[in-house]
């Protein structure tokens, strides 16, 4: 459909479809005969969602993040969401603050009165109202869902997964661990192109681990030696990887190892096969390192990362965060 069709359909004018088109949140085919856009019904819908995420005040880098990458939906959800409760707090308080004044202001009030009265009204404290940085429940969902949103059955979830789903929601905000508090905090850090990039690659990754095959699992073990051998060659890997390690990779495998994994493992047929396979082939590549072929490796990799990798413990998951040092050292 041509231009104005679709301006007719969605409400949204021609000169801020161009600018979407522009910033990369629709790509219509162009007609080559004519050199006219044509448009799907999918860029419709998409332009109406931008319509819908306008209207909630969300900025257009998030629109873009939300729409060309819906996997970080959450993560910009639960930014804006505790964006808006922040001005809310804060314009309960102006409100609040106000209306001490009006009540208490006298007839013929000077401006001795009006300082006094904005004193004891409240206004030279709104900023304490609320924290942005307030670690609450909404974090906690927000952290579940970067975790294991990506292990979740696609289509309705059956009664027993939901209720499943619900326990591992409920376990995590009646105990709250350090690990979520500081995969939060380190996540806070990162531009919005980061963070695309997190979602996109760590779901894909999963998917690979899932489907490996005895054969497959071969190959990927190599790959990861090959990896490794790799990083120990660039001294910006290894800065980067004791940078990180602290705030992100070790609470994320810690969280991964912890009994929440097996609420997972029991509702969701992917994480039962990622699980399976990614334990195999760590535990694999572990056998490896401490033979005579594979110890000077090992050896090489503890010097090297100094107290920054503990590949022992937590079902040897952080030799799998290592092998995806290469593409975090590209996005990070």
């Amino acid at each position: 459909m041509r231009i104005q069709e679709v301006s007719h359909k969605t409400g949204i004018t021609k000169r801020n479809i161009h600018y979407y088109i522009k910033q990369g949140i629709i790509t219509p085919k162009m007609n080559p005969a004519n050199g006219y856009y044509d448009f799907s019904e999918e860029d419709c819908q998409k332009l109406v969602m931008v319509r819908y995420l306008r209207n909630a005040d969300f900025p257009v880098s998030a629109i873009h993040s939300i729409i060309t990458n819906p996997l970080t939906a959450s993560y910009y959800l639960n930014q804006h969401a505790k964006k808006l409760q922040q001005e809310i707090a804060c314009f309960n308080k102006i409100i609040n603050s106000l209306q001490y004044m009006m009540e208490h202001l006298s007839l013929e009030p000077d401006f001795e009165e009006l300082f006094s009265l904005g004193n004891h009204s409240g206004l030279n404290k709104l900023s304490d109202s609320y924290s942005s940085e307030r670690f609450d429940q909404y974090d906690l969902t927000f952290i579940n869902r970067f975790l294991w949103g990506g292990f979740l059955p696609e289509g309705e979830l059956t009664e027993y997964q939901k209720f499943l789903w619900a326990k591992l929601q409920q376990t995590t905000l009646e105990h709250p661990s350090e690990d979520y508090r500081s995969l939060y905090a380190f996540i806070k850090t990162l531009n919005p192109s980061v963070i695309d990039s997190i979602f996109s690659q760590k779901n894909e990754r999963h998917r690979y681990i899932a489907n490996l095959d005895e054969k497959e699992k071969d190959i990927c073990i190599s790959n990861m030696v090959s990896a490794i051998e790799d990083i120990l060659e660039h001294t910006e890997y290894i800065r980067l990887w004791k940078e990180i390690y602290p705030g992100y990779f070790r609470p994320f495998v810690r969280i991964q190892a912890s009994e929440l994994s097996r609420l997972v493992y029991e509702f969701s047929p992917l994480y039962h096969a990622y699980l399976e396979n990614i334990t195999d082939v760590c535990e694999r590549l572990y056998q490896y390192l401490r033979t005579a072929s594979g110890a000077g490796l090992s050896d090489r990799l503890h010097k090297a990362l100094d107290g920054s990798l503990d590949i022992e413990n937590a079902n040897h998951g952080e030799l799998e965060a290592l092998f995806s040092l290469p593409e975090s050292y590209i996005i990070f």
